[in-house]
């Protein structure tokens, strides 16, 4: 998985950073400082209470390219966005092929440029979000179109989106000019906030950024995570950011605001050095009721970083005790959820924590199947 990943980071250009001059400043009180060389012994059992795979079935209708770009689970079923079909494939909570949608075209109720969904928390409508800049809004199911929502015709691409609120929508822009957060309200139909003023090279030409949503939901709460140093924003009603989690990893803070607009190739090489001396590139994130997970990089290595949000203590490790990861690629208050690619798998995961039925699953996976998600169960 690390390999694998280490290229998504360089390949895929997704994502969010910041200047330091054009955000909300950092608050000192609630600064977390985060003591990296203590890599504490954190077994799976102190979290988790069952270890669960899932591999996706795979047909003639469903093999998935990799890597995948979003999945949600929504009524015990697996959605998962394959991003180069410009497709959606529905599983079931055992990874059975059940139906995909692909609705491609360039009619009013078909889309291009498949980069993100969701289910609105609001009324459970599928939305569809095209990165040329519209959400087309569809039934629960999928089968039925109901409208589109169109950004102003100055925002050329989108490529991020969450619901604030039952009339206003979050995006976020890796290419728009000055500032890559908006806010859209649908009533009236506009544009009516923007933030995070950050330079657009960051997102194309360096690795210091997500690879993923830079959203993520917490009971009705959308947050947003700053990919170089891993600080944690609440998302207000108006657009604004306030903070949520911020760390300080003394001597191993990371800090863009020097970076000038330079070639990949010299931010490839540059990553290098970077990745050796300061913790950054925080791939992934989850939040529930007990804690904050979140994996980065530093000294070569991926480590995992929770905080405890009861007791107020953070534990940074490289792997669980097991010899496991934990990426926390959607997460909630019962499980976490990632996936591996079957090469992968045994780096992943230890077979040893499974039981015997999800044993027979592992040893049974081949190189040429689809991605393995697995599931977490909080204790």
């Amino acid at each position: 998985m690390k390999n694998i990943l280490v290229f998504i980071i360089i390949a895929m250009g997704l994502a969010a950073c910041r200047r330091s001059s054009t955000i909300t400043p950092r608050d000192v009180k609630g600064i977390k400082t985060v003591n990296i060389d203590k890599n504490n012994v954190v077994s799976i059992y102190d979290i988790f209470s069952k270890v669960e795979i899932i591999p996706l079935e795979m047909t003639e209708e469903s093999a998935l390219g990799y890597p995948l770009r979003k999945i949600l689970v929504n009524d015990g079923n697996y959605y998962v966005l394959d991003y180069t079909q410009n497709t959606i494939f529905k599983f079931d909570s055992c990874g059975k092929y059940l139906d995909k949608i692909n609705k491609l075209g360039s009619a009013p109720e078909e889309y291009t440029l498949l980069y993100d969904f969701s289910f609105n928390p609001y009324n459970q409508n599928l939305e569809l979000m095209s990165a040329m800049g519209y959400i087309n809004i569809y039934d629960h199911s999928g089968e039925f179109f109901k409208q589109r929502v169109n950004l102003p015709k100055t925002v050329h691409s989108i490529n991020y989106f969450a619901n604030l609120s039952p009339d206003k929508y979050v995006f976020f822009s890796n290419t728009k000019e000055g500032n890559k957060i908006m806010l859209y309200d649908i009533k009236e139909k506009k544009i009516t906030s923007e933030n995070y003023d950050v330079p657009s090279f960051i997102f194309t030409n360096t690795p210091y950024h997500h690879s993923y949503s830079p959203f993520y939901m917490h009971n009705d709460t959308v947050c947003f995570v700053q990919a170089y140093n891993g600080d944690v924003f609440t998302i207000c009603e108006d657009g604004t950011l306030k903070p949520r989690f911020q760390w300080n990893f003394m001597e191993y803070n990371f800090d863009i605001s020097t970076l000038k607009e330079e070639s990949i190739e010299f931010y490839v090489n540059h990553s290098r050095n970077v990745s050796s001396h300061y913790a950054t590139c925080f791939l992934a994130y989850g939040e529930n009721s007990d804690y904050y997970i979140t994996r980065f990089r530093l000294k070569k290595r991926y480590y995992h970083l929770i905080l405890n949000k009861k007791e107020g203590t953070c534990l940074t490790f490289n792997s669980l005790k097991e010899g496991c990861d934990c990426f926390p690629f959607l997460m909630d208050n019962n499980y976490l959820y990632f996936y591996v690619s079957p090469r992968e798998l045994n780096f992943a995961l230890n077979p040893d924590v499974l039981n015997s039925r999800d044993r027979l699953k592992f040893e049974t996976v081949t190189f040429d199947d689809n991605p393995i998600i697995i599931k977490y169960t909080f204790k």
